[in-house]
């Protein structure tokens, strides 16, 4: 043993009154910089994958915006074939576009909203869009609905309220 008691007591003194031990003196410091140092590192690296993402998804949004506002795309944004481009285009040219006042929107981008939301109705009218308008406007037959009629609604509720209801997919009108 080799020493006295009182020594025995001193050394335990220090050690209760050590608070924090000196950096790098002992093992466990040492290992819970280590750790520290791989967290931060793998938090970095989270981080700028997570902006990475972000980015992506970011244009990816953006694109499907555009694409969701072109005419030249249905209503599942693929590509019309050429009859049917043909077809919408005519309906454009010949549709009233004093109907299409109004908002930040363009009256092509108008119109492509309102269109897609009439194909939507037309084709499957037992989801979002034909539901959430008949909940707002119960007077209204969508089965023989028109462009026409379509559009004094989306005047009704404000162009921008309609097109942004349009992208976000249907959802509740308030």
């Amino acid at each position: 043993m080799g020493q006295t008691l009182s020594e025995q007591i001193d050394r335990i003194k220090n050690l209760i009154e050590q608070t924090e031990p000196i950096k790098g003196e002992c093992g466990i410091t040492r290992a819970c910089s280590k750790e520290e140092k791989e967290a931060e590192k793998q938090n970095r690296a989270a981080n700028i994958q997570s902006s990475i993402q972000q980015k992506i998804d970011l244009k990816d949004m953006a694109k499907e915006k555009k694409l969701s506002l072109d005419l030249d795309y249905n209503y599942l944004n693929d590509k019309r074939d050429k009859d049917d481009k043909n077809t919408v285009r005519n309906l454009y040219n010949t549709f009233d576009k004093n109907l299409l006042v109004g908002g930040r929107y363009n009256n092509e981008q108008k119109f492509a909203a309102l269109y897609k939301v009439f194909e939507n109705i037309k084709r499957r009218p037992q989801l979002s869009y034909a539901i959430r308008l008949r909940q707002k406007y119960p007077t209204f037959d969508y089965t023989s609905v028109t462009l026409q009629q379509l559009a004094k609604i989306a005047s009704e509720l404000t162009w921008d309220k309609f097109v942004d209801w349009f992208l976000s997919g249907g959802p509740s009108i308030t």
